[in-house]
């Protein structure tokens, strides 16, 4: 699995999402202070991974760890009920991206990006965790999860021929 295949699909999953969020990767690109984020927004920023090379299983897989976070941004004035509002409805959109991503794009969803398509398939090995955020000097509200994913087992490593030559 590659990381532009696990941005398309977070993506994909935000766009369609009824509630018309934005969506940015997280890339130093979108979040420079200089530019100014639309909101309510997805933040997927680059995964971590770490990749099994225990020869003794013969299985080599990436174990991808996911951060995600869902911002809205309130105003100077707003109220303690304001507030709690936009941190359940940031809660909300969180709880569904997520759960779109592992319940649909989890189970062998295809997904394209610069004509590169991949099959996802992944379980979920390190489940969700959601966190509040309240930045009181930006006025920025959400929420933010970490979890850990495994994509599909290779019992060799013939997916590299492509790659290396001799």
């Amino acid at each position: 699995m590659r990381y532009q295949t696990l941005q398309q699909a977070f993506k994909e999953i935000t766009l369609a999402h009824d509630a018309d969020l934005k969506y940015f990767t997280g890339l130093e690109s979108d979040l420079d202070p200089s530019r100014k984020l639309h909101y309510p927004c997805l933040v997927f920023t680059p995964p971590g991974f770490a990749l099994n090379l225990e020869n003794e299983t013969n299985n080599n897989f990436n174990r991808w760890k996911i951060h995600l976070e869902t911002r809205e941004l309130l105003s100077t004035t707003s109220s303690v009920d304001e507030k709690n509002i936009a941190l359940d409805r940031t809660r909300e959109y969180l709880k569904d991206i997520v759960l779109q991503f592992v319940l649909v794009y989890g189970d062998n969803k295809e997904v394209s990006k610069n004509n590169v398509t991949e099959t996802l398939n992944f379980k979920t090995t390190v489940q969700p965790e959601f966190l509040p955020m309240l930045d009181k000097s930006d006025g920025i509200a959400g929420w933010q999860t970490d979890f850990e994913i495994t994509e599909g087992l290779y019992n060799d490593i013939c997916h590299l021929s492509d790659i290396f030559s001799g």
